[in-house]
């Protein structure tokens, strides 16, 4: 599943109480609403108003302010009846708007973000600088070029894997599991339901961290939980992002989680796993274990 990230920002923009969006699983775009004959198990609903919440924004933003005068005058302004209408005089009268719209925007994007990560799909970040004008006059000799797309840049997230976004990591699990059977000298083949069970087996008992990269689940770690110590059990990343520091990062992300070093379970066979942690000054303890 794919998506251009403006158009789910765009929705999020303008979503109200009575309006839903939905993201067609089948078209691969985002709708207004549902007929009555179509199947809601190929729509998946966008955030609602409530969860946009932008009073939690503006409380948010006004906690940003630093100059005690103005953030007194924005903390008065949203309490009570009205707080929308006095939040915008008082934007005005501090010639803050572009401020706040810039903070707004971040935080619709990062919502959009968290959406598309929790529900598996990749987004798209490129957008033109300019929209074209399709009214343009025929008869006209010259005719604007168009501005050439525009990526945004997003940093690699960190996300925790659940229910509603482990489908996502299939194929990089399937990809992990055939390297497993190849270290252990056995006949390897690729099988979606096998990496599927491991991972709806791994969630009833682990913890499962990815690094996403535009929604495109590219390394994960399973984490075995005991008291305070976490045990990586299980570490892979896709092809094309091995060697970059992609695991390095991960192994980073989750033991900043952690009060206590992280420890790492590895098959006596796995020769890559084993120089891997050893690189990045883990040590083993016993013949499977490295701690630091």
């Amino acid at each position: 599943m794919r998506v251009n990230l403006a158009d789910v920002i765009d929705a999020i923009d303008t979503i109200n109480e009575d309006e839903t969006y939905f993201y067609s699983i089948q078209d691969e775009e985002i709708v207004y609403a549902l007929e009555d004959d179509e199947d809601d198990e190929f729509f998946i609903p966008l955030p609602t108003k409530e969860e946009v919440n932008d009073y939690q924004n503006m409380v948010n933003f006004t906690e940003t302010i630093e100059d005690d005068k103005k953030r007194d005058w924005f903390e008065n302004a949203i309490h009570g009846k009205g707080a929308f209408r006095r939040f915008r005089a008082t934007l005005e009268r501090f010639g803050m708007e572009t401020e706040w719209y810039d903070y707004l925007e971040a935080c619709h994007r990062e919502l959009a973000i968290e959406w598309c990560e929790q529900h598996g799909i990749v987004y798209d970040t490129s957008v033109r600088s300019e929209e074209v004008d399709d009214d343009w006059d025929e008869e006209d000799d010259v005719v604007e070029k168009k501005e050439p797309i525009k990526r945004i840049q997003i940093p690699l997230r960190f996300v925790r894997v659940d229910e509603d976004n482990y489908m996502s990591a299939l194929s990089l699990c399937d990809t992990y599991l055939q390297e497993l059977d190849q270290y252990a000298g056995v006949s390897s083949f690729s099988d979606y339901e096998r990496a599927q069970d491991y991972l709806e087996e791994a969630l009833e008992e682990k913890d499962i961290y990815v690094l996403s990269d535009h929604g495109r689940f590219i390394a994960m770690a399973i984490c075995r939980m005991n008291g305070c110590i976490t045990t990586i059990t299980d570490l892979c990343v896709v092809k094309d992002k091995r060697r970059s520091g992609v695991a390095r990062q991960l192994v980073q992300k989750i033991q900043d989680e952690e009060v206590e070093p992280l420890q790492f379970e590895v098959p006596t066979n796995n020769p890559t796993m084993h120089a891997f942690l050893q690189a990045i000054g883990y040590a083993k303890v016993i013949h499977t274990t490295y701690s630091k």
